[in-house]
């Protein structure tokens, strides 16, 4: 956790706030945020969820900034991620999600490969739907405008953990969101052996589950809309 607090501390953009979700842990977060010393940060916490949706939701709720920035705990910045995504959105203003590639590292930091993200499309919900997740959270910028505006938030159905954030995008591309991938990696997500993303049986039992209800509202946009839509 400290690790990812600092990399968003020493960005080389530095007009931002940072939320820091504790969800019930047991790891002294109060007290090793205290030590960073740090008035951009916001300490939340809140009972164990059980899952990464209620913290995100929280965080999301106590935003004050234009844009969402999401990191995993885990996971960290390069230091120049803000600035990057910063520059796109004032050069692309017709964006609401941005999300960059990732180096993919294990816990002993070695490096282990790059994690390619996007691509994107003008029948994004159908893509996300027929060929999978293509968006990582840690590398993730959403527009809270956007998401505020749509009333979107991530589910905290226990049949969607694991897969909440693949569900969340799915309902960005239900809105119509415009998504832009920068294929830069701009950040790392460490891959861990430990975590309920390791728990395969139940990442499929609730990726079926997400997908069977989404294909009520595909169903239902394909009686209305063209597939351009889409």
């Amino acid at each position: 956790m400290v690790r990812a607090v600092q990399s968003a501390l020493s960005q080389s953009f530095d007009d931002f706030e940072i939320l820091v979700v504790d969800d019930g842990s047991t790891d002294n977060t109060r007290d090793e945020l205290s030590k960073l010393a740090d008035e951009r940060i916001q300490y939340c916490w809140q009972e164990n969820s059980g899952g990464p949706a209620g913290p995100r939701n929280l965080g999301i709720s106590k935003a004050t900034g234009n844009w969402l920035c999401f990191l995993d705990s885990d996971d960290y910045w390069c230091e120049e991620k803000l600035s990057e995504i910063f520059n796109w959105i004032q050069e692309n203003k017709q964006f609401d999600v941005i999300c960059h590639d990732l180096i993919i590292k294990d816990t002993r930091n070695n490096t282990l490969g790059i994690q390619r993200c996007g691509p994107g499309g003008k029948q994004f919900y159908s893509q996300l739907l027929k060929y999978g997740n293509r968006l990582i959270t840690s590398a993730v910028s959403v527009r809270r405008g956007f998401v505020t505006t749509n009333d979107l938030f991530f589910s905290t159905d226990p049949e969607l953990v694991i897969v909440e954030d693949y569900d969340f995008w799915l309902n960005c591309a239900l809105k119509k969101a415009k998504f832009k991938f920068i294929y830069k990696e701009l950040g790392v997500y460490v891959n861990s052996d430990l975590g309920i993303s390791k728990n395969e049986s139940k990442i499929l039992h609730n990726c079926e589950v997400m997908l069977s209800r989404h294909a009520v509202s595909y169903t239902h946009l394909r009686a209305h809309e063209t597939e351009a839509d889409l």
